[in-house]
């Protein structure tokens, strides 16, 4: 019951990934790729913290 309310924020954060992975694309085919390179590493610093917030999380849940 304890890890129910941390799913929500993770979510959020990788739908937030997802989209600025999207607009990275599209940026990248319009041939902006400066711009392009700031949005996937945005998605990428996002993406990295869902992995760190996911594994404290499980951490957590082994010690109960």
């Amino acid at each position: 019951m304890c890890g129910c309310a941390g799913k929500q924020p993770i979510l959020k954060q990788r739908a937030r990934a997802t989209e600025l992975d999207r607009q990275g694309a599209e940026f990248f085919y319009q041939g902006q790729y400066k711009k392009a390179l700031t949005y996937f590493q945005k998605a990428l610093r996002a993406y990295e913290s869902i992995d760190h917030r996911q594994a404290r999380e499980l951490k957590e849940s082994s010690k109960e």
